[in-house]
């Protein structure tokens, strides 16, 4: 693939002339970072991104960052692309959204615009001194997402590892509990994506496994699907291994009908039936209704008297999708 061909049939697929486009992000010396920038700088590079971009997030510096004095977001009007209620409707969702772009310092706006074809745009407008490069690699969480096209060429904080798809934290630990949720889930999704979490930012030689060839059986569509796509569709969605079997569910319709298949097997011990007919304790059950883990494995089962018989009481082992992975997953 010729040099920036990705990035064309990128700008193209959004109904944006791309020459006139390139033109404008060079003349405000603006730039395409993040996501986008990461899966089309992988793609020139000859090396699959494991997921297709869903949206540009272009960064500029700007001394006034209204939408009126900003080209960016009048060109992107100009080609149909109306502004979204993404950061007004939802107000604890627009909160947490500005806490977290708060938390990368030097965010004076951020508008998000979006076309009939769901095509999303989000202009960030910064501060109007300094290199944006210098903003990137200040403030950019993930280090594989420190990658940005300027018009001319795609550039990345740390092209090795990159392309090794090898991430790594570049800031601290933040102070608000929001941020590190989103960004724990922001590493989730690439862990999802084929990527390789190193704190260090160094190969840490894991065993590579094939995540497509890992199916779940949706519980909803009753259907098999690839674990990676089910985790990936929504943040709601959950997988139960028994044995050698992976079940998805959505957490809430599991835990509620866990919660209405309750029973007693003493005048203070409860368990609760999954839909396969397995029970855990309460205790367990407390894992299943966390939002912090997305993976539960069914195990250790034991026997405990009940109506006059035994029943199979399972321990729980859960996991985030990070832990999981680093179990080396046939956990």
């Amino acid at each position: 693939m010729r040099l920036a061909e990705s990035m064309e049939n990128f700008i193209t697929s959004y109904g944006l002339p791309f020459h006139d486009f390139q033109e404008l992000l060079k003349s405000t010396a603006a730039v395409i970072a993040g996501s986008s920038a990461l899966a089309l700088y992988l793609e020139q590079e000859g090396i699959n991104p494991g997921f297709i971009p869903n949206d540009m997030d272009i960064f500029v510096r700007r001394p006034c960052p209204c939408d009126q004095c900003n080209p960016l977001v009048q060109f992107v009007r100009k080609h149909s692309f109306k502004k979204t209620d993404k950061f007004d409707c939802n107000v604890i969702a627009a909160e947490n959204a500005r806490a977290y772009y708060s938390s990368m310092g030097d965010i004076r706006n951020v508008v998000s615009y979006m076309n009939d074809d769901g095509k999303e745009v989000q202009v960030i407008s910064l501060s109007s001194e300094g290199h944006i490069k210098d903003y990137i690699i200040d403030h950019f969480d993930l280090s594989m997402c420190a990658t940005w096209w300027d018009g001319d060429g795609f550039y990345t904080v740390d092209s090795e590892s990159t392309k090794r798809k090898i991430m790594y934290r570049m800031t601290k630990p933040s102070d608000l509990d929001y941020v590190e949720t989103k960004i724990q889930a922001r590493i989730e999704k690439y862990l999802m994506r084929g990527f390789r979490f190193d704190n260090d930012g160094v190969d840490t030689d894991m065993e590579e496994v094939d995540y497509s060839k890992i199916s779940v059986y949706d519980m909803m569509t009753l259907e098999d699907i690839p674990l990676t796509v089910f985790l990936l569709i929504s943040h709601s969605n959950i997988v139960l291994k028994v044995r050698e079997q992976y079940y998805g569910f959505d957490r809430k319709t599991l835990v509620d009908y866990m919660l209405g298949k309750r029973v007693f097997v003493s005048d203070w011990v409860e368990i609760f039936e999954t839909p396969y007919r397995q029970y855990i304790s309460s205790a367990n059950m407390n894992l299943v209704k966390s939002d912090v883990f997305r993976i539960y494995k069914l195990c250790d089962e034991s026997s405990v008297p009940f109506r006059g018989g035994m029943v199979s009481i399972y321990d729980v082992k859960a996991f985030t999708i990070k832990m999981w992975i680093d179990a080396g997953i046939r956990v």
